[in-house]
């Protein structure tokens, strides 16, 4: 079997990039409102001009809090309260990507807080994974398969996404580890 190039094999992480920070096609409409409520690890209400929307965060997601069939999973609370440490009360450009709206009715968006996506962020702080869900249509712009677009570095970005999902897990398992001993402890306690 013939050994892909470096070049090769970068590639469908590079789209992957490009495709989950939005960077394809034409400029994203944004809006501005101040966040007033956290949901959870990637999902927030944000105070807009005439409404109070409920907002996901795109490409990105965390261990649940309140899920119906799932329960609370490990780390959930600690992504949410990281959320909160970063984006309570606070203003946020809000960008919005191909879909603006899931199956839920959450407006989904890029969450910027001056030059910091917040998306992004959870994934290196290793509170968040990379998540991609499919366009309706599929395919991926041509024009974003490149190693720099705009002065991103899409190589680099998703080299730190990669090792923060890479934490991310480690940490996963720790909590989940720790949550079992706790478990154990209790009921050789009781």
């Amino acid at each position: 079997m013939r050994a892909l190039s470096r070049g090769a094999r970068l590639l469908p992480l590079i789209v992957l990039l490009a495709w989950v920070t939005g960077i394809a096609g034409a400029q994203p409409a944004t809006l501005e409102g101040t966040v007033v409520r956290i949901v959870d690890g990637d999902t927030i209400h944000v105070r807009l001009s005439d409404r109070v929307e409920k907002v996901r965060y795109i490409g990105v997601n965390t261990p649940e809090v309140h899920h119906p069939r799932k329960g609370e999973e490990p780390g959930g609370r600690e992504a949410a309260e990281v959320n909160r440490e970063l984006v309570e009360n606070k203003h946020v450009r809000l960008e919005l990507d191909v879909q603006s709206r899931d199956r839920y009715g959450r407006l989904l968006a890029y969450v910027w807080i001056g030059e910091t996506m917040i998306n992004a962020e959870l994934v290196r702080l290793g509170y968040a994974q990379v998540m991609t869900v499919p366009l309706p249509g599929g395919g991926v712009d041509p024009s974003v398969v490149a190693g720099d677009v705009e002065g991103v570095d899409l190589v680099g970005e998703m080299v730190g996404m990669m090792m923060a999902q890479v934490a991310f897990a480690a940490n996963a398992q720790i909590m989940s580890t720790t949550s079992q001993v706790d478990r154990r402890v209790i009921s050789l306690l009781a």
